[in-house]
């Protein structure tokens, strides 16, 4: 965390799984955090770097996940407000611990769990991008398309994100192959 504040060529972006908001789920899937922990260290990096960007996994329908509990999940999404979120809905896998659990959450409640945490982040996200509208950023390029070589590249923003954009003639000098 300390790195963010001497460093400052770091990206401003950190991934940091959180998988459930709860945290009872948290230790049924055998994690080495709760939530108070999860929090404070994402204060601790915003109080270095205030612009920090987020995003995270979150795991859904968990043997045993209660109603309450997916809230504190979407509680945990609220407060932190992720850039982007990695979303999945529990699915068992043999040989695992969870999979031996005798309270398996149905398919279709885990599928509206998944769909109202997606919706969620999709407003997150919006705003979050809203944000970036007009601003002038460094970027990375980070390579070619296969599909349209000439035209677009995709690109890292120091920052952020992945986006595209089309080669103007003036950035012709970029390319290595002309």
């Amino acid at each position: 965390v300390e790195a963010y504040d001497k460093v400052p060529e770091l990206v401003s972006h950190v991934h940091l799984p959180v998988q459930s908001g709860s945290d009872r789920i948290l230790e049924l899937m055998r994690r080495r955090y709760n939530v108070e922990k999860y929090l404070s260290l994402v204060e601790r990096i915003k109080s270095i770097r205030p612009e920090m960007s987020f995003s995270s996994d979150f795991i859904v329908g968990f043997p045993g996940e209660t109603n309450s509990q997916f809230e504190e999940t979407l509680n945990v999404m609220k407060e932190v407000k992720f850039d982007s979120a990695f979303t999945f809905k529990y699915s068992s896998r043999p040989g695992t611990k969870a999979s031996e659990f005798d309270n398996h959450i149905d398919e279709r409640i885990r599928q509206l769990r998944l769909a109202k945490l997606v919706e969620l982040q999709k407003i997150h996200t919006l705003h979050r991008n809203k944000l970036e509208i007009g601003k002038k950023v460094k970027v990375l390029v980070e390579k070619n398309t296969i599909y349209l070589p000439k035209i677009i590249w995709f690109l890292i923003p120091f920052d952020r994100y992945r986006v595209r954009f089309r080669i103007l003639e003036h950035l012709r000098y970029l390319r290595n192959d002309e």
